[in-house]
């Protein structure tokens, strides 16, 4: 009887676990560096970053990629949700991979760094950076705001390589000006 006891018990413990598991959708990985399944960043914007990351990634070998959802497919908390997308695409066995992952509807960044890039791009960059596109969503340009962002992260990675990659009009100091939302 205590073992039947013990296993209802576990079973209990563990419920919640399995029944945000059951209702979690994990996207595919992107095919090139940057997917938007909310809608919300216009084409340009995609096909600008696209390009910008894939020559950012032939110059220092290093993967960011980008998906930008309405919300998270899942009950679970989104930093669990995100941790278990980025395992699941290639660029989570990468050490020098970044994956973003953007909610529209709660307005967060979720970011998991491989190991070779932790130190240069720290957990206080990215909660800057995710309060600098807050105005980007309260105005509804995304794009605009992941380009600032992406510009941060690649600066802070490698800032010659950030510089090829940048358009001139982006830079210091006239990057705040043109890019406010």
């Amino acid at each position: 009887m205590k073992t039947v006891h013990a296993v209802a018990s576990l079973l209990l413990a563990f419920a919640p676990v399995f029944s945000a598991r059951a209702a979690e959708e994990i996207p595919p990985e992107p095919k090139r560096h940057v997917i938007d399944a909310s809608g919300t960043v216009c084409h340009s914007c995609i096909e600008r970053e696209n390009r910008r990351l894939e020559k950012f990634g032939k110059i220092t070998g290093n993967r960011i990629v980008v998906a930008v959802f309405s919300r998270a497919k899942t009950d679970a908390p989104a930093d669990d949700y995100a941790a278990r997308v980025f395992d699941s695409w290639t660029v989570g066995g990468m050490k020098n991979g970044i994956a973003l992952l953007l909610f529209v509807d709660t307005k967060r960044l979720h970011a998991r760094v491989g190991d070779d890039l932790k130190k240069a791009v720290p957990a206080a960059l990215l909660a800057r950076i995710e309060q600098d596109l807050q105005p980007f969503f309260e105005t509804k340009k995304v794009g605009e705001g992941l380009g600032v962002g992406l510009t941060e992260i690649m600066r802070a990675i490698a800032p010659e390589a950030a510089m090829k990659v940048t358009p001139s009009e982006w830079t210091e100091p006239t990057r705040k000006k043109k890019l406010q939302p």
